[in-house]
């Protein structure tokens, strides 16, 4: 259904901790989305073995050594095994509310762009993926100690596959 993309900063320290997260909350998903982080930064390479999901270890960088989004948008979509791509910031932990909103999003249009609003939460421990209630005890936490963000602050763009198919070295 879903391809998810994302150029992850090093997996170090506690932005390790919260990209791992990320990237576990991503994994429970269902159906099973398909994971392509970009990038050669510490430790993706190995996080990408760990958890079974797709590594490309080159992406276009501008004279300072950032990452172009452009190359990830193309490359992801050529790559991408379903009709749906998704770029994603690599700390965004996602629940089953995010597949919901995709699977009615693609049923009401073909091709379609959404983006979301999202809550900052400090997380300084590994969550518990195991735990069969960590998205009520995510919630929870949210709910208490979570700050809505304004409507600008989007760090997901889902698309239908095609719909961005060059854009401009961003």
């Amino acid at each position: 259904m879903l391809t998810l993309f994302s150029i992850p900063k090093p997996f170090c320290g506690h932005i390790g901790v919260i990209q791992t997260n990320a990237l576990q909350s991503w994994l429970k998903l269902a159906p099973r989305c398909e994971i392509i982080l970009f990038g050669n930064e510490e430790g993706i390479a190995e996080t990408a073995v760990r958890f079974g999901v797709k590594h490309v270890p080159d992406i276009t960088c501008n004279e300072y050594g950032t990452p172009l989004l452009n190359d990830a948008f193309e490359r992801a979509q050529a790559m991408a095994s379903h009709r749906l791509a998704c770029y994603i910031n690599s700390d965004i932990i996602l629940t089953s509310d995010f597949s919901r909103s995709v699977a009615i999003a693609a049923r009401f249009k073909n091709t379609f762009l959404m983006v979301g609003q999202r809550r900052d939460a400090e997380l300084d421990h590994a969550l518990d993926f195991t735990q069969s209630d960590w998205q009520e005890r995510l919630r929870q936490h949210v709910q208490r100690h979570g700050r809505l963000r304004p409507p600008d602050w989007i760090d997901y763009f889902v698309f239908s596959k095609g719909l961005y198919p060059r854009g401009p070295p961003f």
